[in-house]
């Protein structure tokens, strides 16, 4: 809130925040412009990787999921236009795609984390983060995510989808593939998202859906500011 004018828009936009509007919603909601929704936005979205999450623990699912490259806001030079949306040149995987690693537990948490190359070097890296030792780790039986699980030494539950085998005893992914959808249903409210600043968004999706949709609710402005003193 620091140097920003209309503070009492602040209580009301960090609902919209917490709802996951777009910037005009959120504008409406808040009484103020569009282009101030957006740029305080992005203040929020900026100081959300200091806000540490708990590692995942018990029965984590993981599973990878491809979104579009996205330039949108940007020019490159020599690349030709095309509608936004769509599902690119290959269902899936693809030069176009973006991989975004899921990680869910059974408590509700959950880390979301855009992966350049979804390879076992880089997986481990973002599993050894986010993932506690003592959990077991379910996916679909990617060969990355596996050797990462075995690289971390994480008690791994493979379960051959190919063949049709979704479920075993109490392991499954369902969890992980219901973020999936939830995840690109957020994105699609913001009709597009450029790839660039993807890992803001996904910040935004995973604290919301790690603390119930509650960012911190800002108290009402009584008094000065404490900053400015007006």
């Amino acid at each position: 809130m620091a140097r920003t004018r209309l503070k009492a828009a602040w209580r009301p936009f960090s609902k919209a925040m917490r709802l996951g509007l777009s910037a005009p919603e959120s504008a409406t909601m808040a009484g103020i412009s569009d282009a101030t929704a957006y740029a305080w936005r992005h203040r929020v979205l900026s100081r959300l990787d200091a806000l540490a999450l708990d590692q995942l623990d018990g029965v984590v699912e993981a599973d990878e999921t491809y979104l579009r490259r996205s330039y949108k806001g940007q020019r490159v030079k020599g690349r030709r236009r095309r509608k936004r949306g769509g599902q690119g040149s290959k269902r899936g995987r693809g030069r176009d795609k973006v991989p975004i690693l899921v990680a869910c537990d059974r408590r509700g948490a959950s880390h979301v984390t855009r992966v350049e190359i979804a390879n076992i070097a880089t997986l481990t890296q973002m599993l050894g983060d986010t993932v506690a030792p003592t959990a077991t780790l379910v996916t679909d039986g990617g060969s990355a995510l596996a050797g990462a699980a075995r690289t971390l030494g994480i008690h791994h539950v493979a379960l051959n989808t190919s063949r049709r085998v979704r479920k075993r005893g109490i392991f499954h992914t369902n969890t992980v593939n219901a973020a999936h959808n939830e995840l690109k249903a957020f994105l699609s409210t913001f009709r597009g998202v450029s790839t660039s600043l993807l890992p803001r968004y996904l910040n935004w999706f995973r604290h919301r859906k790690h603390i119930g949709a509650s960012l911190p609710v800002l108290p009402p402005m009584t008094g000065p500011c404490p900053t400015c003193g007006r």
